[in-house]
């Protein structure tokens, strides 16, 4: 009957046998969803009893059922504790692996001899080199196999880099020390993916408010390594302490954060291909093309925003001492308000703010401390003045950040935390060559008569890029609003039944119930946001 069908009516048996594969298709995706829904790992750890969220209209906005939005805060709450210990870990090594080779080269923690110094700038291009040629595989990965997943792997090489590094204190070894800097850069980036993770468990009015959550408890945790870094510890049990901050986020990790970015239903399979060619560094320049040049200028913004904070990381501690008369004491109480300033303000004030208004009603405010740091009476009490300067700027780039974040689905966010890690990483390397030099020559002026010289403040060129992050985004709001892609893949609450993991609710059923939803906010991270 085939054949005869096929002879008699060719275009008939065509459609059949479209309509047959189409079917087939259809049973085929059916069977495997039902055998992701009746897999237990999906939630794992101490939520693991909560259902993972499903999502409807793969090309639209992701929908989910509003019981999940408890469950979607806690998952951002605990991102945010691993944020905490993470960074209290990175800031804690950052600053004592210099110490370390101090007193493996010279045998003393404070004397710097050309030696130390010149092994400590290997380490830091160790790092940088090792960081920036990975981002692309792990911007690819978490497509692959889920941002948790990769979260453990860069943790665990960080967790690794501790163990080096404590290890080469106790044998006092400078290959071990070196090799430490290198796994920490092969797991470089965990802070843009966790940033990442709270914008794809976030709707478009609570984004700001959950990365604002992550970016405080990141600035919380550095002002934690700066409280141990002051104690007078041995550096063996600096490093010991190192080690254990990032078994803590390793262990949130694997027993607290849910494997929900992405979620399942928005993930490829990796291949081979896909796989070696993630591994070319310069891959990264294809992800960069693939931006909207609206998201490259934001991107820009942010490079130039990382360049500023370069140069503050270098003048504090050579303008500031010689202009507002701080001491080495002084200039770390310094940092650690700042640090503790800006975990509180991007903490509380982004609940107020969605990340487009936040962005536009405070990254005007980049370059303010800087432009008072040159302006201000040269006294120790006019510097903790300018403390409440930092805070606009600090709530303008978590904002940033959320919008930033916000222009591409959960399925590229992890392309977007690649360009940012390498940005930022740019950005602060950009920001300490140049701001090195002129603070040397100024600082050298002044000493040796008094006067600068017609040398401008070192703050002069950290308010120069600041001012180039304004204008990049400024421009970019001004100029390329139509390639604004912030709110198009948000996360939405649906008071509809969407459909879980325990299979309730047809997908048609749903469309029907999604595209009839009522909806509402409502406080806390349950909002509900319309459809």
């Amino acid at each position: 009957m085939e054949r005869r069908l096929d002879a008699e009516y060719p275009e008939a048996a065509q459609e059949v046998s479209i309509v047959v594969e189409v079917v087939d298709q259809e049973i085929a995706t059916a069977a495997a969803a039902q055998q992701s829904k009746s897999d237990p790992s999906g939630a794992p750890g101490a939520i693991a009893d909560a259902e993972a969220p499903s999502v409807d209209d793969a090309d639209g906005p992701i929908l989910v059922s509003e019981q999940f939005a408890p469950e979607l805060y806690k998952a951002v709450w605990a991102s945010a504790a691993v944020t905490f210990s993470w960074s209290a870990g990175i800031f804690i090594y950052g600053v004592n692996i210099a110490f370390a080779l101090n007193a493996v080269v010279n045998g003393d923690p404070e004397f710097v001899s050309p030696r130390s110094t010149m092994l400590l700038n290997v380490s830091i291009v160790v790092i940088l080199v090792a960081t920036v040629c990975l981002q692309e595989f792990w911007g690819q990965a978490v497509l692959w196999w889920g941002r948790r997943s990769c979260l453990l792997a860069m943790t665990l090489a960080h967790l690794l880099g501790a163990l080096l590094a404590l290890l080469g204190c106790i044998m006092e070894a400078v290959p071990l020390l070196i090799a430490s800097g290198l796994f920490i850069g092969l797991g470089g980036g965990a802070h843009p993916q966790l940033v990442a993770y709270a914008v794809d468990l976030s709707t478009q009015q609570t984004s700001a408010r959950n990365v604002g959550l992550v970016q405080g408890r990141f600035f919380m945790g550095s002002v934690l390594g700066m409280v141990i870094t002051a104690t007078s510890m041995e550096l063996t049990q600096i490093f010991a302490v190192t080690f254990l901050m990032y078994l803590t986020a390793l262990l949130i990790i694997f027993f607290v954060l849910p494997d929900w970015s992405p979620l399942a239903e928005k993930r490829a399979p990796c291949t081979q291909a896909k796989l070696l060619r993630a591994l070319i560094p310069c891959s990264l320049v294809g992800t960069l093309n693939r931006q909207t040049l609206f998201t490259k200028f934001l991107l820009l913004a942010l490079f130039f925003a990382s360049a500023g904070f370069g140069c503050i990381r270098v003048w504090l501690f050579s303008f500031g001492i010689v202009h507002f008369g701080l001491t080495s004491q002084l200039c770390g109480l310094f940092v650690l308000v700042v640090g503790a300033v800006n975990g509180i303000a991007a903490g509380v004030a982004t609940r107020f703010f969605d990340a487009k208004r936040g962005s536009d009603y405070l990254f005007w405010a980049q370059p303010l401390f800087a432009i008072y740091a040159f302006l201000a009476p040269g006294t120790r009490l006019a510097a903790f003045l300018g403390v409440a300067l930092v805070a606009f700027p600090a709530v303008g780039d978590t904002t940033m950040s959320a919008y930033y974040f916000g222009q591409a689905g959960t399925e590229r966010r992890g392309e977007l935390a690649a360009l940012s890690s390498v940005s930022n990483n740019l950005g602060k390397l950009l920001g300490t060559l140049a701001t090195g030099p002129l603070a040397y020559a100024w600082v050298e002026a002044s000493e040796e008569t008094g006067s600068s010289h017609g040398l401008p403040p070192p703050p002069s060129l950290q308010a120069l890029f600041e001012f180039l992050a304004v204008l990049a985004y400024f421009g970019a709001r001004k100029f390329l609003s139509q390639q604004d892609a912030y709110g198009r893949h948000a996360l939405k609450l649906s008071s509809s039944n969407i459909g879980t993991n325990t299979g309730t609710g047809s997908k048609k059923d749903n469309d029907d119930q999604a595209s009839n939803g009522s909806t509402e906010e409502v406080e806390g991270g349950n909002e509900v946001c319309s459809t």
